[in-house]
């Protein structure tokens, strides 16, 4: 709008207009106070460390897992680095970490999500570190100062029980039908040798049933592709490393797995697949609660400003007017 180009009585009507959507405005910034407490909420439940960071790897705002962590107050890690956050007095130049981050600064430059899974000697765990960025998919960002969303978690339960997996699985068969991950053994044809309580009570299938099965009946349509190229590679030998599928339940519902699978060797030779996943339809579920609430919020707060320099240029420019008319007025 060209306000140099309006008359007074012009800026004065436009001027009234947005004082009368003051009201409308008090509840715009309530609905962002009310997204900013969801955010949080959401975010302080989980028991992972959560970090929104900027485009110079500096935290914005971190969940309250990093005090439940023992990492600090949360209000003091805005402006640190994971690494500074996670290692506070690293020193080592050959930190994991540390050496991981510039590669996943440039991963998320290009939009692309990356983790990594080490045994941290600091903290004395397991840990998973995975950046992802906040984008549209045309490539813009979503948010203006938030350039990535981290979450850091504690998988040493979930190692552990890959290893217990690897030494026997006769041995711990007790273990596994007890475990809260889904453990499955698959046969180079692609029957299932042995899957886990765990994970016949998340597909709904008994004892029976999955002895009819094939992997490819309990895959997603739209993951089987990746999968059969992801078994075909275990069959040859080679290790695949962290892997994420979505397998459908027997009555027909999605969910969204994550874990490590491996060959099992006999002679010299691949006889089956072993794996261990974990749920983690609630996870994506929350990490898209998430963005779409940061997303809210930067929408409300673009609103919000621009109203506030169209009144601030509408009152200068109306104060410029009235004094002009005072010039006016006293020549005459």
């Amino acid at each position: 709008m060209d306000y140099d180009k309006m008359t007074r009585e012009q800026l004065i009507a436009a001027l009234v207009d947005l004082r009368q959507a003051d009201k409308g405005f008090r509840n715009v910034f309530d609905m962002v106070e009310r997204a900013k407490q969801e955010w949080e909420a959401v975010a302080d439940s989980l028991s992972h460390v959560i970090c929104l960071l900027d485009k110079q790897g500096q935290m914005l705002r971190a969940n309250r897992a990093v005090e439940q962590w023992n990492l600090g107050n949360v209000k003091e890690a805005r402006g640190k680095t994971v690494h500074e956050l996670l290692h506070s007095k690293c020193t080592d130049p050959d930190c994991y970490l540390k050496n991981f981050w510039p590669r996943a600064m440039e991963e998320l430059a290009q939009g692309r999500s990356s983790e990594i899974e080490c045994k941290d000697h600091i903290l004395n765990i397991h840990l998973s570190v995975k950046p992802m960025p906040m984008i549209h998919t045309a490539g813009k960002e979503r948010v203006k100062n938030a350039f990535a969303i981290v979450i850091v978690e504690d998988i040493t339960r979930r190692v552990r029980a890959m290893e217990e997996l690897r030494r026997s699985e006769e041995k711990y068969r007790d273990l596994f039908e007890n475990a809260n991950d889904l453990i499955q053994s698959v046969a180079e044809d692609g029957s299932f040798i042995y899957v886990n309580h765990a994970w016949r009570k998340a597909l709904g299938y008994d004892e029976t049933e999955v002895s009819r099965l094939s992997y490819l009946d309990v895959v997603h349509p739209d993951d089987r592709e990746h999968y059969v190229k992801a078994f075909r590679c275990l069959m040859t030998g080679e290790e695949f490393g962290r892997f994420e599928v979505r397998f459908i339940t027997r009555h027909g519902e999605p969910i969204a797995l994550e874990g490590n699978v491996n060959c099992v060797c006999k002679d010299g030779k691949a006889v089956a697949t072993r794996g261990i996943f974990r749920d983690i339809t609630q996870r994506k579920e929350l990490e898209e609660v998430i963005q779409n609430k940061i997303l809210e919020l930067e929408k409300f707060h673009r609103i919000v400003v621009g109203r506030e320099l169209r009144m601030k240029e509408l009152k200068l420019r109306i104060k410029d007017l009235e004094e002009d008319l005072r010039i006016e007025q006293k020549g005459e």
